[in-house]
């Protein structure tokens, strides 16, 4: 789907993405006896997603694999979300790419901002 557009041309995913993404398909598996999140509108995706993110932000770092998981299963509502809408939306428009370029491009490496 964004292949044919060409944006993704020689990219690899990163070591890291990988690493998520695998766990995020475990958890994914671990749900295969739901109905497919097609179905779900994009705002009650938006719902869990937020509510997910909410209880990762409530846990402490001593809940380590709590959190681990709330993230996990935030950044799995995240991916449904943009797959529906790219479904709806297929092609995606130039609209959606030029959205995701960054405008803020650091002149030397930054760090991550940490609060």
């Amino acid at each position: 789907m964004l292949d044919d557009l060409g944006i993704l041309e020689g990219m690899e995913p990163r070591k890291e993405l990988r690493q998520v993404t695998k766990l995020m398909e475990f958890r994914l598996r671990e749900n295969d006896w739901k109905s497919h999140w097609s179905g779900v509108s994009i705002s009650d995706l938006a719902y869990e997603m937020h509510q997910k993110a909410h209880q990762a932000e409530l846990l402490s770092d001593t809940e380590n694999i709590r959190l681990v998981r709330a993230a996990i299963d935030t950044a799995n509502y995240a991916m449904m979300v943009v797959d529906n809408w790219l479904r709806k939306n297929t092609p995606p428009t130039e609209v959606l790419i030029e959205s995701l370029r960054s405008k803020d491009k650091p002149s030397g490496k930054e760090s991550f901002p940490v609060n």
